[in-house]
């Protein structure tokens, strides 16, 4: 099964299709007067930066907070056969804050074993090559900040450039929208996986 069939592909297909057309800018550069001209040139550009960041970072927090409340035996659960348990789903999220940044030219760390060559091998082996809860949460809490660092590092002039990702072309800046689209696709699914077996996320109690 390729890894786009397990709700990639659709996902960030369907936030592509609903980007509107703008300029856009990072919201750093490793130049700091660079980046301050970048956002003065482009104030458009730059917010939308800082939105997709403002994004993710409720998600992530939504998401880590999951994998603390969730008992250990919680994460070997999975609604039915051939569907991601607890951990899988945590790592599937560890996995495309990896596998999608390389579309713009970043590497996921070696540790990961994560090939952008091969990501209907590599991909799924990684998702399923950690299952206990400490660890879950040690790879979550490292590809977040990988995430980040990957937008953030993102040049205004670079935002518009085509990519390849799953043989699908986008912007740089679909891209991202589209990441931040995934997660919460994920986020819900927790959610679903928490309150079957009897887990109140913590920011709803």
């Amino acid at each position: 099964m390729s890894v786009h069939s397990r709700s990639c592909r659709p996902a960030l297909l369907v936030f592509q299709a609903a980007v509107l057309v703008v300029s856009c800018a990072p919201a750093s550069d490793d130049s700091g007067e660079a980046a301050q001209q970048q956002a003065v040139s482009d104030p458009r550009g730059a917010r939308v930066i800082t939105e997709v960041l403002n994004d993710v970072g409720p998600v992530e927090e939504k998401v880590l907070s999951l994998a603390q409340v969730f008992a250990a035996q919680h994460y070997a659960w999975r609604p039915g056969e051939g569907v991601r348990s607890s951990a899988e789903v945590f790592m599937h999220i560890a996995a495309i804050n990896y596998f999608f940044p390389t579309a713009a030219g970043i590497d996921p760390p070696a540790s990961t074993g994560i090939d952008p060559a091969d990501p209907a091998t590599t991909f799924p082996a990684y998702e399923s090559s950690v299952t206990e809860k400490d660890r879950v949460l040690t790879e979550l809490r490292a590809s977040f900040q990988h995430l980040r660092i990957a937008i953030e590092s993102t040049r205004t002039f670079d935002l518009d450039q085509q990519v390849q990702v799953f043989g699908e072309p986008l912007s740089l800046r679909s891209l991202w929208i589209g990441h931040a689209g995934h997660l919460h696709e994920h986020l819900g699914q927790l959610i679903a996986y928490a309150r079957v077996n009897g887990v109140a996320p913590p920011w709803s109690q």
